[in-house]
């Protein structure tokens, strides 16, 4: 397994949010988490991707106990959360996206986006932390 939750609680005060959650993932596996609002969904999330120590109970991610360690450390090991933020870039494309991310996750500059027009090359420079040099003409093909 993959990844593995064993017994989560999970209580804010004296309201319990999760209750006894156990669950596991393995290899190639697509698992989605449904529910009403309020059912517990987002903080099941929080606990397994390590934004929330659980209040009991076990996360463990390749073998390894995660629960509560932060989501920098845990995408040091390997697992990442994206979210449902449907406009990080609204003026550029999917692909340019996914590269911005890439470029971020890499620390190469701004290599891959050598094609890109002087105003979309700023858009995405300007929310990363990479500096464009002044002088930097983008090729265009």
């Amino acid at each position: 397994m993959i990844l593995r939750a064993e017994g989560l609680r999970k209580f804010y005060g004296k309201f319990c949010a999760l209750d006894g959650v156990s669950l596991s993932v393995g290899a190639g596996e697509f698992v989605s988490i449904i529910g009403p609002n309020g059912a517990g969904k987002s903080t099941l999330i929080n606990v397994l991707t390590g934004v929330l120590r659980p209040s009991a109970g076990r996360v463990s991610f390749r073998g390894r106990d995660v629960g509560g360690i932060g989501p920098a450390r845990l995408a040091r090991l390997g697992m990442a959360r994206s979210f449902q933020l449907v406009q990080i870039f609204p003026e550029l494309t999917v692909l340019e996206t996914l590269q911005a991310a890439v470029v971020a996750r890499l620390g190469r500059g701004t290599r891959l986006f050598a094609s890109l027009s002087r105003r979309r090359l700023t858009a995405v420079a300007s929310a990363l932390p990479i500096a464009v040099p002044s002088a930097m003409t983008p090729v265009f093909t």
